[in-house]
């Protein structure tokens, strides 16, 4: 590490007369090894033949451990970001021009250097999300809105379409408070969006096999509260909205009532995984409804 020091200090001495900055580590008497940084300037005497140098040396050991913390925090953050495709961007207003984190570029499948400008991710943009998009950038720098937020479908290498959120903020402007650049997070939440449609679809499943089915079904909480389908209304004489704040206990004959407590409670302890059972409802007219429940 001497070897080096010397010959990088005497080659800049050569070069141009100073050495600014250089970073060496040094020992203390105790033995202990620190980081610092050096400044030399080449002394001349009236013959102009160097006759020494000035040095000037900085203990940076704080700067360094702040230093490595920082590069520590980044890591942490990186390794986050990656995890949950997360990528930042940035966007000149004036010119339209966009730097980014690769990433955000890789998420699509494309090579960074595809994209320079906003309108070569615009053109991946899905025609009915494009709009959308570009509003919500107008009316953020014109003020309209706080921040720009929104989420599109973009078009991705394979041919298929993900969903970004894609959310920014104005961080400089001019002297006169003009925009000057846009920066933000892009996020893939594709899974997301999956996760949404698969229990859209399961929910509207769940409806059409409840709602439109031809034997009295009827949802029951622990506490009684029930929500029942057509055909269950049917079956004793009400219409859906007579119902709606009736209780269990309220439509189930007197001497059943215990019956159908320890049946439920059964089910809402965990000792059976279902229970068949007969009982009697009273009709809205007051006669009894004998039903196979299970």
């Amino acid at each position: 590490a001497l070897a080096e020091f010397r010959q990088y200090l005497y080659s800049a001495i050569e070069a141009k007369g100073r050495m600014d900055h250089f970073e060496f580590r040094m020992k203390r008497k105790d033995g202990t090894i620190f980081a610092t940084e050096h400044s030399v300037l080449s002394l001349a005497n009236v013959q102009s033949s160097r006759s020494g140098w000035v040095s000037v040396v900085r203990d940076i050991t704080e700067r360094k451990q702040a230093e490595e913390k920082l590069k520590e925090s980044n890591s942490r953050l990186e390794f986050a970001m990656q995890s949950a495709n997360i990528a930042w961007w940035e966007m000149d207003i004036t010119t339209g021009l966009v730097t980014f984190e690769k990433r955000k570029a890789e998420m699509l499948g494309y090579a960074p250097e595809k994209f320079n400008h906003y309108k070569d991710f615009m053109a991946l943009v899905h025609p009915a999300d494009k709009e959308k998009a570009m509003d919500a950038m107008r009316k953020h720098i014109d003020g309209s809105l706080e921040k720009y937020e929104v989420e599109y479908r973009i078009l991705n290498n394979s041919g298929e379409y993900k969903w970004f959120y894609d959310i920014g903020a104005i961080v400089k402007r001019d002297s006169t408070g003009k925009p000057l650049n846009v920066t933000g997070l892009v996020i893939d939440i594709s899974e997301r969006k999956q996760a949404e449609e698969e229990k859209r679809a399961s929910e509207e499943l769940f409806k059409h096999v409840f709602e439109d089915a031809n034997v009295g079904k009827s949802i029951t909480t622990p506490g009684g509260e029930i929500n029942v389908n057509k055909a269950f209304c049917n079956l004793l004489g009400y219409q859906p909205e007579e119902l709606q704040n009736k209780n269990q206990k309220d439509i189930t004959h007197p001497d059943d009532i215990e019956l159908t407590q320890n049946e439920m409670n059964k089910l809402i302890n965990g000792e059976v995984q279902q229970v068949r059972f007969t009982k009697r409802y009273l009709h809205k007219n007051g006669s009894v409804v004998w039903t196979d429940i299970s």
